[in-house]
């Protein structure tokens, strides 16, 4: 299994880290598919509690037009993340060609304050890692 490198971004205090990794194919009528899982950590270096309340990832895959994909929480929670503590969850994207990347933003609000602000989800590569041979 490949393991592109780690990326990360901080904002606000939020630390955002993503780990991405290839899988494998899969063959269809249409042609090939590269499946990819990622697995983000969140940290929460502030004082406060925060709560994650949206994500819209930007997918490009080199195949197919420009992906924009947003929505409530991740993976079916609107996690709340406690001062100093930290949450981590793991999905997936499927992809035509053998390069693509991910990026995008996370929807947070501060529950003491009732303020809300984004945090930077970092660029990643989805890479076949044979493409680089």
């Amino acid at each position: 299994m490949y393991t592109p490198p780690l990326a990360r971004a901080v904002t606000s205090g939020i630390d955002v880290m993503v780990q991405s990794a290839y899988m494998g194919e899969r063959p269809t009528p249409e042609g090939v598919l590269h499946i990819h899982r990622y697995e983000v950590l969140i940290r929460n270096t502030t004082e406060r509690d925060v709560q994650l309340l949206w994500r819209r990832w930007r997918i490009a895959d080199l195949a197919e037009e420009l992906q924009i994909v947003e929505g409530r929480g991740v993976i079916g929670v609107e996690p709340v993340i406690r001062a100093g503590t930290g949450y981590s969850y793991v999905s997936g994207a499927v992809l035509k060609s053998p390069l693509g990347t991910m990026q995008g933003r996370y929807g947070f609000v501060d529950l003491a304050r009732d303020e809300r602000f984004e945090v930077t989800i970092p660029r990643f590569h989805l890479e076949v890692p044979w493409v680089w041979n």
